[in-house]
């Protein structure tokens, strides 16, 4: 995960590099964190692997439930963060799943 890491913090200090470099052109760049996502990464991992990774990313608070992104979600907002309009500037978009619902009267419902 270490290498993984460094990568995702180096790529967000260049997009932030890029975002002061650029101002005043005209010219935007957002970073975009997507939470966990449904993609083919880790389809072909043994299970006993995968399980101990999902364990170590609720210990480290980087999922909090089992629900993941649809890749059309994470599309859904860097869409959204293109389009928005001039004279506004989305600068870090952070894209998370959402809980699965509960049963209506489950304990914690509302």
């Amino acid at each position: 995960m270490a290498a993984y890491v460094a990568s995702k913090w180096g790529l967000e200090g260049f997009v932030t590099a890029l975002q002061m470099e650029l101002e005043g052109t005209g010219v935007r760049a957002v970073i975009v964190r997507p939470g966990p996502t449904l993609t083919g990464m880790g389809m072909d991992w043994d299970p006993d692997v995968t399980g101990q990774m999902l364990a170590e990313w609720a210990r480290w608070g980087l999922a909090r439930h089992t629900a993941l992104l649809r890749p059309e979600d994470v599309a859904s907002a860097i869409a959204h963060a293109v389009a928005a309009p001039r004279g506004s500037h989305l600068s870090v978009v952070e894209v998370q799943p959402e809980a699965p619902l509960a049963p209506l009267g489950a304990e914690g419902a509302p």
